[in-house]
């Protein structure tokens, strides 16, 4: 909480103050989930100084536990994976779970987020949400490294 009021008005913060909350926050469900969650991250240490949106990951992540493991009897897993490629950091967050059609009542987590990135990066930042396989949904965010 104290880092979504501080951070929160802040433009970016680094990849690594972002990574250090959702580890924490993923701790958390996890003993709420019991053994229904597990999560992995794969997080290249080049980019930890990379400056990116505040609660970026962490929203990515949320949704991930709220529209897909939680749907999820069994449960699932989350991976986050963050690298450098291409002059620009690549972040994607994958979980067990689909896609469902769109309702009626959309949240406004991601637009906000698609809006932030425009206000930082322009057209250079993207953000897609697919279906990566038939189990599996991938949200990935590109963002240019200057």
């Amino acid at each position: 909480m104290r880092y979504s009021i501080q951070f929160n008005a802040s433009e970016k913060v680094t990849l690594e103050q972002e990574i250090e909350i959702v580890k924490d926050y993923l701790q958390l469900e996890s003993i709420q989930f019991d053994d229904r969650l597990t999560y992995n991250l794969d997080i290249d240490n080049a980019a930890l100084g990379i400056k990116i949106p505040p609660m970026a990951i962490q929203l990515l992540v949320e949704n991930a536990i709220k529209h897909g493991i939680s749907q999820l009897s069994a449960g699932g897993e989350i991976y986050i994976q963050a690298k450098l490629e291409n002059d620009h950091l690549h972040l994607s967050v994958t979980n067990d779970g689909q896609l469902k059609k769109k309702s009626k009542r959309e949240g406004v987590g991601i637009k906000n987020l698609v809006e932030r990135l425009k206000i930082l990066f322009g057209q250079f930042a993207e953000l897609s949400l697919v279906n990566s396989s038939d189990k599996k949904v991938t949200a990935t965010l590109k963002i240019p490294l200057n």
